[in-house]
């Protein structure tokens, strides 16, 4: 469950203290954390997240800057403290899908240091958001050891992920339902026409 990480701000700071802090596993996000040194008291500019499960526990940030001239989305940052992974999965998706359809912003930009393990991971999640590659940026980072990281940038139009997201609800129903309407009669397909109809689908886009 998404809420605003400035009601845990206290165990937000404890917690990237004892999971985050000089843990080389974090060291891809060493800049995000520069960025979190402060819990903003507005929403003016930024917003700010933490991933909290049913019991409580703090599973994750999730934070990004706002132009609010362009209505343009910079900066996305989310760091999962593995606390409940899939928790943390379902809060970033809902935090990109509020970012269009809750808040209505034109676009987003954000990117990851090339080499994090999460970069092939962001690489299927943008596409399947509609969104691509946008560019490089050379020795762009800094992590943790002070050597310096190349930066690959994504971008997601509103427009674009929208029309994306109606398909895939399409595909979703098409697949629990396993019928189809051709010429007016209803037709129930296996699960195998299905796959390959999706396939096709995939390979014309």
């Amino acid at each position: 469950m998404l809420q605003p990480a400035i009601l845990y701000e206290d165990l937000l700071l404890k917690k990237m203290i004892k999971v985050c802090w000089f843990n080389e596993k974090y060291k891809y996000f060493n800049q995000g954390f520069e960025q979190l040194e402060e819990i903003s008291q507005s929403s003016k500019d930024a917003h700010q997240f933490v991933s909290v499960d049913n019991d409580g526990n703090i599973c994750g940030i999730i934070f990004y800057r706002i132009d609010r001239h362009t209505r343009n989305v910079c900066g996305l940052n989310a760091a999962s403290f593995d606390e409940n992974a899939i928790t943390f999965g379902r809060d970033l998706l809902q935090a990109i899908d509020d970012i269009f359809v809750k808040f209505g912003f034109n676009k987003l930009n954000f990117g990851v240091v090339i080499g994090n393990p999460i970069e092939k991971t962001y690489d299927r999640l943008v596409c399947q958001a509609g969104g691509r590659v946008s560019g490089y940026y050379k020795r762009d980072a800094i992590l943790m050891d002070g050597t310096f990281a190349d930066v690959k940038v994504y971008e997601i139009m509103k427009e674009e992920y929208l029309d994306h997201i109606e398909e895939k609800e399409w595909r979703k129903t098409l697949v629990a339902n396993k019928r189809w309407m051709v010429g007016g009669k209803i037709f129930k397909w296996s699960q195998q026409v299905i796959n390959k109809l999706l396939l096709h689908l995939w390979l014309i886009k």
